[in-house]
């Protein structure tokens, strides 16, 4: 079964973004995704997704500064990526309800997709 690990990046304390971000992921046909959030969370981002995905293992906070390097950041977030795919969102993006599964469904029916 074709998994996702979904990056979603923040972008400062713009929590209506984020909501409508996660909200998008909540309504998705395909649910074999997980979640890492990256940028400055902070304790009402953790209170919020514990509340709306209790399964702890759903979602993972990374930290990470403004002025980071971007590369490094990227590639640490992939490594922490347990899907066989990723995805990246910024704060705000919204995906269709069936956006996940038409992906895994193309994946699926084309061996030679490549990352």
């Amino acid at each position: 079964m074709t998994s996702f690990s979904i990056i979603l990046e923040l972008n400062g304390d713009d929590f209506d973004a984020m909501h409508q971000s996660v909200a998008s992921l909540l309504e998705q046909s395909c649910t074999t995704w997980d979640l890492i959030v990256t940028g400055h969370a902070g304790p009402v981002v953790s209170t919020y997704l514990q509340q709306v995905l209790p399964d702890v293992d759903r979602f993972l906070i990374a930290e990470t500064t403004p002025d980071a390097d971007e590369i490094p950041v990227y590639a640490d977030l992939v490594s922490k990526a347990r899907g066989g795919w990723v995805l990246f969102m910024e704060a705000g993006d919204v995906l269709d309800p069936h956006a996940l599964a038409e992906f895994a469904c193309y994946i699926n029916n084309n061996s030679d997709t490549a990352m």
